[in-house]
């Protein structure tokens, strides 16, 4: 029996609803109806009946469920250990947050504690959080998990920047952005990339796609197009390098976007010193 088929029964408990559970769990519905299938194989039980767009959990069901989330804790705990001062902290987030905002700052407040920082998209830092892996997330879209629980930090706010000087004379819509290679779907703010362009709203030119902040920042600076990125990101990139970014306004009648920093971590694990040391960290240093 799978651990990722005692992850997913649960939050279909949570959600009440097949094709909402298996969006959460990054898997089609068909998938996901499969994978569930498998687990009451697996058991001799039916756990759930469909009941138009939603489910109904089974007596043997509820009864499983309280034995799947202790199985899940105790594997949690089972993986977690207690850090000495001279351990380190393992954070899995994204890219903006480890290189601009973490790793620029963590001796600032973690003058005896590593760092061991994994960059993972939306979902995947749940995953790490779960299993154990990692001992916090840092992230913009938190994607909910049965077994996590999140602690909204602050806001950030989204700008445009680009290359001082570049497209000054360019008319918005004619000015070339980069932006993440990947759409998100799934995310629960209805953002179709990391960087949280409002698309259905406000179209721009996309002319370049990368993985990496850093590739997209090498674009930039080399003036080849602009991009989308919150404040702190641009103020580290001017503090240590001569080819300053400069704002772009954005068009007329688009409303400001703020992305929520929010911190992940595991249900009942309880806010620890070094939590509230990192949600400090972030919640300064990000403004």
């Amino acid at each position: 029996m799978e651990t990722n088929r005692l992850r997913q029964f649960c939050i279909l408990c949570e959600t009440q609803n097949l094709r909402k559970a298996a969006e959460l769990v990054n898997l089609s519905h068909s998938a996901f109806h499969k994978s569930l299938q498998v687990l009451q194989g697996e058991l001799g039980v039916a756990l759930y009946k469909v009941n138009g767009r939603h489910i109904v959990i089974t007596p043997e069901g509820k009864v499983f469920l309280e034995k799947a989330k202790k199985f899940l804790e105790a594997e949690r705990s089972f993986l977690s250990f207690e850090k000495t001062q001279e351990d380190s902290y393992r954070i899995a987030t994204h890219e903006t947050f480890s290189s601009y905002l973490i790793a620029s700052n963590w001796g600032k407040y973690f003058e005896n504690v590593g760092l061991s920082c994994r960059e993972l998209l939306p979902g995947r830092i749940e995953e790490a959080v779960l299993s154990g892996i990692v001992d916090l997330g840092v992230t913009y879209e938190p994607i909910p998990r049965a077994g996590v629980d999140f602690i909204k930090i602050t806001q950030v706010e989204m700008r445009v920047y680009a290359l001082k000087g570049a497209f000054e004379k360019l008319d918005f819509k004619e000015i070339p952005f980069v932006s993440p290679i990947d759409p998100l779907d799934t995310l629960p703010t209805g953002a179709r990339g990391l960087d949280g362009w409002p698309e259905t709203l406000f179209q721009r030119k996309v002319l370049y796609r990368v993985d990496l902040l850093s590739t997209a920042m090498g674009l930039v600076t080399s003036g080849r197009c602009a991009i989308f990125i919150p404040d702190f990101v641009a103020n580290v990139h001017n503090a240590f390098s001569s080819k300053k970014l400069a704002r772009i306004p954005t068009p007329l009648g688009m409303k400001k976007v703020y992305r929520n920093l929010t911190l992940v971590h595991r249900e009942g694990a309880g806010e620890s010193s070094e939590l509230r040391k990192i949600a400090k960290m972030l919640r300064v240093e990000s403004h």
